[in-house]
């Protein structure tokens, strides 16, 4: 692929961006990957749910904002509007939870309060549910959107606390690996080979990952238990680099794991989002 590729999301059309994980498929947790877990979700309640989708059809269509004409768009939106500084200072603390890891402590913290992810989709989806201003349900359906890709990070909901980060590592922005980059950074882009269209990603990564295999995991709905089952992978990602040498984090070994991982997750949020979306459009 050229620099002129592009992942075509409805109106907008965005730079096409590096693979992640193996050749056959890409998933980041950037704006693109945004697009493909919610692109497979709408897949999904095509198939699964005609009546929610055609009550996401008539929201979208009620839509007074422009550009947003599938879900994708709306996934991808709460980071979009970033650029915007007085949207950012508003709604920044809304896209994780800030959970303490020390390695070789159990997890026995409870959630913290405050505005943060969970607080946040459950404002968010009432919204959605409830809501009776259009605008108002557009933009929650892009949060609910949003927010379900960014649980399924897990350096969204783990902080490495240490002799190093006594404070934290502002979930992995602090931690520096040997090639400039940072592990949130890391885990928000892992890379392989190839580029491919947005549609042919979602399908690649459901062919990949299909839904029966996550059976269990899926009876689970409580957003909560979402953050607690990411946080658990955040804690086995440190584990796993702090076992690696300083001057050469992150290894090949870390880097494939890694990538199976980020693979797993944002197919597990594509299910979740689509089942999230047909319960809450009835």
């Amino acid at each position: 692929m050229t620099q002129s590729d592009t992942v075509h999301t409805g109106k907008a059309a965005r730079p096409q961006e590096p693979v992640v994980g193996t050749a056959e498929y890409r998933l980041l947790w950037s704006i693109p990957g945004h697009a493909v877990i919610a692109k497979l979700a709408e897949a999904l309640l095509n198939e699964d749910s005609p009546a929610a989708k055609k009550k996401l059809a008539e929201l979208i269509a009620s839509d007074p904002r422009e550009g947003r004409d599938e879900l994708a768009n709306y996934a991808t939106w709460p980071d979009e509007m970033k650029k915007d500084p007085a949207f950012k200072a508003k709604t920044e603390a809304w896209h994780y939870i800030t959970l303490p890891f020390t390695p070789g402590e159990d997890r026995n913290n409870p959630l913290p309060g405050g505005a943060h992810v969970l607080s946040a989709m459950n404002e968010q989806l009432h919204l959605l549910t409830q809501g009776t201003d259009a605008t108002e349900r557009a933009d929650a359906l892009a949060f609910v959107s949003h927010f379900v890709g960014d649980i399924h990070q897990p350096l969204h909901c783990t902080s490495l606390v240490n002799s190093q980060f006594p404070k934290g590592d502002m979930g992995g922005n602090d931690f520096k690996l040997v090639n400039g980059n940072n592990m949130h950074s890391l885990w928000d882009g892992l890379v392989a080979s190839r580029a491919a269209e947005l549609t042919t990603n979602a399908e690649l990564l459901r062919a990949r990952y299909p839904k029966e295999q996550f059976a269990a995991r899926l009876a689970v709905t409580d957003f909560e238990q979402w953050i607690w089952q990411s946080h658990e992978l955040g804690r086995e990602a440190y584990v796993r680099i702090l076992a690696e040498p300083a001057e050469t984090r992150a290894s090949q070994a870390y880097l494939d794991w890694a990538r199976e991982k980020a693979g797993e997750c944002s197919a597990l949020a594509a299910y979740r989002l689509a089942e999230l979306l047909a319960n809450a459009l009835k």
